[in-house]
């Protein structure tokens, strides 16, 4: 386990950091839909508020995940990389 935390940890925090963002964007899709509803005399509906934030977040997913995945991902190799080439320095 410790191994893999260490080959890994960078991918499951930003993974994890990438799920907390999203439910938060969830909550904010959540109280814009709500907004927008008031404004025309519409209730709130939850199928309004799951096409809203599917559609803002494939745009996000798009873009900026997409690039804190890959930095993550560099990260990841680079250390590892470096890791390997001073244990083979040792030897």
């Amino acid at each position: 386990m410790r191994e893999q935390w260490r080959r890994f940890g960078a991918i499951y925090i930003f993974g994890a950091l990438w799920l907390v963002l999203w439910a938060v964007h969830g909550v904010f899709e959540a109280a814009s839909v709500l907004h927008d509803a008031q404004a025309h005399g519409q209730p709130f509906e939850w199928g309004d508020w799951f096409t809203e934030w599917m559609r803002a977040s494939f745009e996000n997913l798009q873009s900026e995940a997409w690039q804190v995945m890959m930095s993550a991902l560099i990260i990841e190799r680079l250390v590892s990389k470096r890791k390997r080439f001073a244990a083979s320095e040792e030897e």
